[in-house]
């Protein structure tokens, strides 16, 4: 049988030691958005661009504002934690395009792209439908994390086109509806381990580890996922 040269490249790399983690073909991992929240006049979507630096999370008081201008500085939209603490109220465009926003109270996220944090002396530059906006930072209590940090704190679950591989190189659909945790980032590449937390009810665990791929360029290859 007559090997692709390429084919018979990676065999030789992969024998001697070299990483064999394989590629998710690009067309099978396209950009896209999914929707996180629902209400009454107002939807969150996540998408798959990464859009800067990092992610800023943001931490709401009773009755803490956070509000979020354009480059302009004209108000772009705002959310209220309201005194009681059971809801909040949402003044921003019905479709909200961000990392991860969740205005509920009892698993609230408020997680948004965003530039370094001097970036800017006076505000976090962050990304929501698309666009760069600011945020002052004297009106806010918020963590930023870079992306390394941010992998690592979060649970993660995997695209059907980017699952781990066996020793053959084969996809192992069992990880599709398993949760992981990120365990090391290198580059392009995450070290993960499935785990127990968040895993939906009716959901079979399974002991899964590996590496592969979270990002290709400014696209992420990997979903973030909830624990409610």
């Amino acid at each position: 049988m007559k090997l692709n040269s390429k084919v018979g490249l990676l065999i030789v790399l992969c024998l001697l030691g070299a990483s064999c983690v394989q590629k998710p073909r690009a067309d099978d991992c396209k950009s896209g958005q999914e929707l996180v929240y629902e209400n009454a006049g107002f939807s969150s979507y996540t998408e798959d661009r990464i859009r800067a630096a990092g992610v800023v999370t943001f931490q709401l008081e009773l009755n803490g504002m956070l509000t979020i201008y354009d480059l302009d500085t004209a108000v772009f939209g705002e959310v209220v934690r309201n005194e009681d603490g059971s809801y909040f109220t949402v003044n921003l465009p019905q479709k909200i395009v961000a990392r991860w926003i969740v205005p509920q109270d009892d698993f609230s996220s408020f997680h948004f792209d965003a530039e370094a944090v001097d970036s800017s002396s006076d505000y976090l530059e962050i990304y929501v439908n698309s666009a760069k906006r600011l945020v002052k930072k004297d009106q806010v209590t918020y963590t930023f994390s870079p992306w390394t940090e941010y992998l690592k704190s979060s649970s993660i679950k995997l695209k059907a086109c980017n699952l781990l591989k066996n020793a053959d190189g084969e996809s192992l659909a069992s990880s599709k509806d398993q949760i992981f945790e990120v365990l090391a980032v290198k580059g392009d590449l995450i070290q993960i381990k499935s785990s127990k937390e968040c895993l939906p009810d009716g959901t079979s665990f399974r002991e899964l580890e590996g590496w592969l791929k979270w990002k290709s360029g400014d696209d992420l290859l990997i979903d973030f996922a909830s624990c409610d």
